[in-house]
C-alpha cells in the first residue's frame, strides 16, 4: 500500500506580496508586509510567545522587546521579505506567525529564512504557508536555494521543511541543522521522505 500524502495547507498562486490562504483546519489567513505602523500588534504577538519559542528563533535568550525590534526593523530593509500572517474577520487583526527571507548579498540565488508561530497556533500549517509564499517571492526575485538553520530539537519546525515539497537536505554539526531547500521548481504534493533529514547527532560528511 502507497504511503498516504502529506497534506499541505492551501495557498492561492498569487506572486504578489499580498494573499489569502486557509490553514489546515479551513481558517482563512492573510499574507501581507511587515509595516512600521505594526509595532503594537506585533508587540502583543512577542507577549504571547513562550521563552522557549523564542530561543528556537533565535538561538539564545531574548527579550520580547528585542524580538519586537528586530521584526519591525526587518521592514526597514529592502532586501528583505518580511511577512505577517494574521486571521481575517478580527479587528484588529490577529496575528498568528511571522516569516522573513534575506537573500545572501554574496551569492544572489541563495537567501535564508526563519518563522516565529504563535504557540496556539502550532501544528495548524501556519509555518508552512508562510514557507510556500516566501519561496514563491524568493523564485520570482531569482533565488533558487532557501536555507534555515534549525536546532535539533526543534522538530516541528524540521518537519515543515521537509514536507514542503521541495528537495530538502540538512547538515547537521554540533545539534544544529542547515536546512537546503531547492525552490527551482513548484513544491510538489508530498515532503521528503524523514530520512533525508540526515542523523542530528552526526557531523557534516
Amino acid at each position: 500500500m502507497p504511503p498516504r500524502r502529506a497534506e499541505r495547507p492551501h495557498t492561492s498562486p498569487i506572486l504578489a506580496e499580498e494573499a489569502t490562504a486557509r490553514l489546515r483546519d479551513g481558517t482563512e489567513v492573510r499574507l501581507r508586509p511587515v509595516r512600521p505602523d505594526d509595532r503594537a500588534r506585533i508587540t502583543a504577538f512577542v507577549r504571547g510567545l513562550s521563552p522557549e519559542s523564542l530561543e528556537l528563533r533565535y538561538f539564545s535568550a531574548v527579550s520580547a522587546e528585542s524580538a519586537v525590534d528586530r521584526i519591525v526593523g526587518s521592514a526597514a530593509d529592502p532586501r528583505r521579505r518580511s511577512m505577517l500572517l494574521e486571521l481575517t474577520g478580527t479587528d484588529p487583526a490577529t496575528i498568528v506567525a511571522h516569516g522573513e527571507f534575506d537573500p545572501v548579498a554574496a551569492e544572489p540565488g541563495r537567501g535564508e529564512v526563519a518563522f516565529l508561530v504563535a504557540d496556539a497556533w502550532h501544528g495548524h500549517g501556519a509555518a508552512t504557508v508562510v514557507l510556500l509564499h516566501l519561496a514563491r517571492l524568493a523564485a520570482a526575485d531569482g533565488v533558487r536555494q532557501l536555507e534555515a538553520v534549525v536546532r535539533a530539537e526543534n522538530q516541528p519546525m524540521i518537519d515543515v521543511f521537509l514536507g514542503a515539497g521541495f528537495p530538502c537536505a540538512i547538515v547537521w554539526r554540533d545539534g544544529e541543522g542547515r536546512v537546503v531547500l531547492d525552490i527551482g521548481a513548484p513544491p510538489g504534493p508530498t515532503g521528503i521522505p524523514r530520512g533525508a533529514a540526515g542523523d542530528p547527532t552526526a557531523s557534516p560528511a
